[in-house]
């Protein structure tokens, strides 16, 4: 039986499932999921070195303008109103934004947004087309270095796809201004 340390708790892991990419086929590549006999957390213990290599440049089908992104937003709405139920406006970064269409609705919301985003196509999109400052890295650790007091920080649906997930949440946190929330 192979197994392994919980990125987590640190406790044993076994092997739980494995898998492959079968939605994009860019790899043969078979993934090991483990599962803490602990913590009863489900991880991925061959991390890819180059995560990049499974987001090519077409991986999002980016709306030519702002008003296609917003003709095709409602259901990305439910997103803000969680957000202002804590908090009403301030300063918003999102974490894997794709090209934009939460951080766009947040925009005109009242929030003062910034996104990190590691698709170059979907930079270019949110800062030229939806005047968004984007940051373009598929590092957000590093990218967070210099970013402070954030009201609001959010990943929808990125955990899963980093490879140091705790580091990045604790990365967040550290940027959050006192009373500020983090979203996942």
């Amino acid at each position: 039986m192979i197994r392994s340390k919980c990125p987590f708790c640190s406790e044993q892991g076994v092997f739980f499932l494995c898998a492959k990419d079968y939605n994009r086929r860019i790899s043969n590549e078979v993934f090991l999921y483990h599962k803490c006999l602990s913590c009863e957390l489900i991880y991925l213990v061959n991390l890819p070195e180059n995560l990049s290599k499974y987001y090519p440049a077409d991986y999002y089908a980016i709306p030519k303008d702002k008003e296609s992104l917003l003709a095709n937003s409602a259901q990305d709405r439910y997103k803000v109103d969680i957000i202002q139920q804590f908090i009403k406006r301030g300063r918003l970064l999102e974490i894997g934004s794709a090209y934009g269409t939460f951080a766009c609705l947040a925009n005109q919301s009242g929030f003062d947004v910034n996104v990190i985003e590691m698709n170059k196509q979907c930079c270019d999109f949110i800062q030229n087309k939806l005047g968004i400052r984007a940051i373009h890295s598929g590092d957000p650790i590093t990218a967070l270095g210099s970013l402070l007091d954030y009201d609001v920080i959010t990943l929808w649906q990125v955990l899963e796809h980093l490879l140091d997930p705790w580091m990045v949440l604790t990365a967040a946190a550290e940027r959050l201004a006192p009373g500020g929330i983090l979203v996942l």
